[in-house]
């Protein structure tokens, strides 16, 4: 009896020791959870910390450069006069005219603009533009195949459409009758073009501008220019009102190439005398 109840005692014991030594264990994981979850939210605070300051940093390096970049552009434009410094921050309502400058260029090609407005050079008072004929009404084409002795026809693809005040119309000639008129492929051609440019000064421009020292002369009593590299014909139908007339014919390579002069000026003699009638 003695035994077992010597057994029951130690057995108790031993429960009692493993009961304990659980509780102790399980605590201390507890703790190490703790602390460990701790650590972690220090960390992640730390790592916070660390990205406000880097973007404060970031922040307060831009702000400088920027200062200092506009000291940078302060310094460069110090010998600069006032009006002719760039400006900084510029808003977006502003539209301050750029100042006049003191090189004032008397080339023709400035007297192009002012057709743009309508207005004039100087101090002239604005005219009204004439009201021209269309080139293509001229001449029929009967009239043209009598005169020139080949087939003719309009050649629609290398009609431009015209801007005001400007109509021209090109001539396709052949030898013989063709159901596909090309310009490529044609025995010659005939451009005629007339244009109202509104005022003396931006038609002298014009002629100044695309005509290489041509030679002065005088057409059906009208002032006229030729240029006789390609014997192209410029006549002043009026002091603005300019008439543009080519004249080409197949060369022995195949190629198109200038007509004889003395054809051209005297096609050109009536060419104005048509359009004078047409203008009456």
């Amino acid at each position: 009896m003695k035994r077992v109840l010597s057994l029951v005692f130690l057995l108790t014991i031993i429960f009692s020791i493993c009961a304990c030594f659980s509780k102790d264990k399980s605590s201390e994981s507890s703790v190490e959870k703790e602390s460990e979850a701790e650590a972690d939210n220090s960390e992640m605070t730390e790592t916070e910390d660390k990205k406000k300051e880097s973007i404060s940093e970031s922040e307060s390096e831009e702000t400088a450069s920027n200062h200092s970049g506009n000291e940078n552009i302060e310094d460069f434009q110090a010998d600069i006069p006032e009006e002719y410094r760039l400006k900084v921050n510029i808003p977006s309502d502003m539209n301050e005219p750029l100042p006049s400058s003191e090189y004032a260029d008397n080339s023709p090609l400035f007297g192009i603009g002012d057709v743009l407005e309508g207005q004039q050079q100087g101090n002239q008072e604005p005219r009204k533009s004439i009201n021209l004929p269309k080139v293509i009404d001229l001449f029929t084409i009967e009239e043209l195949e009598n005169y020139f002795g080949m087939v003719v026809y309009v050649n629609e693809e290398g009609n431009l459409i015209p801007f005001e005040n400007e109509d021209s119309v090109t001539y396709l000639l052949y030898e013989t009758e063709t159901e596909t008129p090309k310009s490529l492929f044609c025995d010659g051609k005939v451009y005629i073009s007339l244009k109202d440019w509104g005022n003396p000064a931006t038609a002298a421009s014009y002629i100044n501008f695309f005509r290489i020292d041509p030679r002065e002369i005088e057409i059906s009593g009208k002032r006229a220019l030729i240029q006789d590299s390609d014997n192209d014909v410029s006549i002043y139908v009026t002091d603005s009102v300019i008439l543009d007339l080519i004249v080409e014919f197949k060369g022995q390579d195949g190629w198109l190439v200038p007509a004889d002069q003395e054809l051209v000026l005297k096609f050109a003699q009536l060419v104005c005398e048509r359009l004078m009638e047409k203008m009456e």
